[in-house]
């Protein structure tokens, strides 16, 4: 596949082109014949318009161009809907699930959590998978919330953000650690399975994601039914483990200290209306388009006695972030999506993860500039 087919189909899977005609897309398909995004984008068109057995077809060939092209996780995506549509031979879907377990695939979390399954449970678990489709600069998972489903990305990025305790002679310092997740990563963390297990970190899309969704409670119906579908959970969470151990989640990774984070002015609103504006400095960090962390300064505020009172307080509250620049003031405003305690400068004081809502074009525009400037600082 060439660069002019990759951003073709790109531009089409990500609802940025739209081809509504089967004239179009049979010359695209006879210039770029090999190309799995395309020939998955003219399956969905002839779903579309109710053509049930030529897109079935047409899902099971770009699962195999998919396959060659070594992209695992969008070869299931397609084949799942082609069996969907239409209930494969014990023949067509050994062919496939074999071609699936090839050596050659890189190590991933549905590799890893595949090796431990039969196929009638590899079968089963495919159509048990729900597709998601979201926006960008949406948050699927916050701080705290509990873990109810693994999602495998099968395209588009996202941003993971947590909190790591670093010890030091003098003291604790948690520091931020930002993961970018994209294709053939994991989310969700459900081994054991029959435990109640809480979100250790906040993640957001960065762009529009495609997921395969598996939500708790199919999950356990799937483990009473095949018990290797629990070792593959265990696998998966072993996996990404060593991986953050190693620091060889893909991508790139980085901490900061919210010492050395831009000073900024944040006004909160609770949603009690008995509540004032609470209006405190603070720092921040991990600055983008879609939102941004802020330490708030523990020197300066007053108000938190109890952090763990003032963060049930100011929960899910709307707030306006005031960023000086260059002699202008710019302010945002936004919702807070997560707290987290953390401790800063000696004292205990509260992050707090913003997203950014209601921006306009020449907003967004500006935001964009910020952000590129505060990256080169």
């Amino acid at each position: 596949m060439d660069d002019l087919s990759e951003n073709i189909a790109e531009q089409i899977n990500s609802g940025y082109v739209t081809i509504d005609s089967f004239e179009d897309f049979e010359k695209l398909l006879k210039r770029f014949p090999n190309d799995p995004a395309l020939q998955r984008a003219s399956a969905d068109l002839m779903l579309k318009n109710n053509l049930p057995d030529e897109a079935a077809l047409s899902y099971s060939k770009a699962a195999s161009l998919f396959l060659k092209s070594g992209n695992l996780l969008s070869a299931i995506f397609a084949i799942r809907y082609s069996w969907r549509i239409k209930s494969p031979s014990y023949q067509e879907a050994k062919l496939f699930l074999t071609a699936a377990r090839d050596n050659n695939f890189p190590s991933t979390p549905l590799k890893i959590f595949f090796e431990n399954l039969s196929n009638p449970e590899v079968i089963s678990v495919i159509k048990s998978f729900e597709d998601i489709h979201l926006p960008e600069q949406k948050s699927i998972q916050n701080i705290d919330d509990l873990q109810n489903s693994l999602n495998f990305v099968v395209s588009g990025d996202l941003k993971e953000i947590r909190y790591c305790p670093v010890k030091t002679k003098e003291e604790t310092v948690y520091k931020q650690s930002i993961v970018n997740l994209s294709a053939e990563d994991s989310i969700g963390d459900l081994y054991p399975i029959d435990e109640e297990k809480v979100s250790q970190s906040y993640i957001v899309t960065v762009t529009p994601v495609e997921l395969l969704r598996l939500s708790k409670q199919t999950l356990l119906q799937l483990c009473r039914n095949y018990p290797n579908v629990e070792s593959g959970l265990q696998s998966i969470s072993a996996f990404r483990s060593e991986c953050r151990k190693e620091n060889r989640i893909k991508k790139n990774r980085r901490d900061i200290n919210p010492q050395f984070g831009r000073k900024i002015t944040i006004e909160i609103h609770p949603q009690s209306s008995d509540n004032f504006p609470i209006i405190i400095e603070g720092y921040s960090t991990d600055f983008s388009i879609g939102g941004t962390c802020v330490v708030l300064d523990a020197n300066d505020v007053g108000v938190i006695k109890s952090v763990a009172s003032f963060s049930r307080k100011i929960k899910n509250s709307k707030v306006k972030i005031s960023f000086p620049t260059e002699g202008l003031e710019l302010k945002v405003s936004g919702k807070i999506a997560w707290t987290k305690e953390v401790e800063f400068q000696h004292e205990k004081t509260l992050a707090l993860g913003v997203q950014f809502q209601n921006l306009s074009p020449k907003l967004r525009g500006m935001l964009y500039v910020f952000a590129e400037s505060s990256k080169r600082k």
